[in-house]
């Protein structure tokens, strides 16, 4: 004997399809739609208009697109403006000073965790300003005045990065030498 029908009328079993289906695309939307995607950029590029567009769209077109990436420009400036005021509102003033107060924390606790959450608090905005610098450099070039100023804001936190991995490496290397060296002011920071 056979099961028994679930789906009387043509009706339940158009609702049960449409149920499945339902539940088929919300298992695999992604997927989905990553090959819907794939297939509309495919069929786009084979695709040809048979007319070009007026010179008077083209133009329109390209202004608008100037427009858009001094738009794009000036958010990943501000970004980075953004960034460099919350480096001072961290560092301070002078990086010498920050990384003075870390040496000193290190010298009085005898522990290298102290320098490491300094480089753990400074390596995300490195992160981030390479990251804002990169999308500059697609916008302007390397002679964009945004992207100068993003390069000396990325320079200043890899010099601070720099320094304070320098002292994590003096101080996982000998305490006493590092105790010597601060005396002395020949750390990395102290002879810049």
């Amino acid at each position: 004997m056979g099961r028994p029908k679930l789906h009387h009328t043509p009706e339940q079993r158009k609702a049960a399809d449409r149920e499945k289906s339902k539940r088929h695309y919300e298992k695999n939307k992604t997927t989905i739609q990553a090959k819907r995607s794939l297939r509309y950029r495919e069929q786009s590029k084979t695709s040809v208009t048979p007319f070009p567009p007026p010179a008077e769209t083209r133009a329109v077109e390209h202004m608008s697109k100037t427009d858009h990436t001094d738009h794009q420009v000036q958010f990943w400036a501000k970004r980075v403006k953004r960034l460099s005021v919350k480096l001072n509102n961290i560092v301070g003033n002078t990086p010498f000073a920050f990384i003075d107060n870390v040496c000193m924390a290190y010298i009085n606790s005898h522990n290298v965790e102290s320098i490491r959450d300094a480089v753990s608090v400074i390596m995300p905005l490195q992160t981030l300003v390479q990251q804002y610098q990169d999308k500059l450099l697609q916008l302007t070039g390397p002679v964009g005045k945004e992207w100068k100023d993003a390069e000396g804001v990325a320079k200043s936190v890899r010099g601070i990065v720099h320094q304070l991995e320098d002292l994590e490496c003096t101080a996982m290397d000998d305490y006493n030498e590092l105790v010597l060296l601060h005396r002395d002011n020949k750390l990395m920071y102290q002879s810049l």
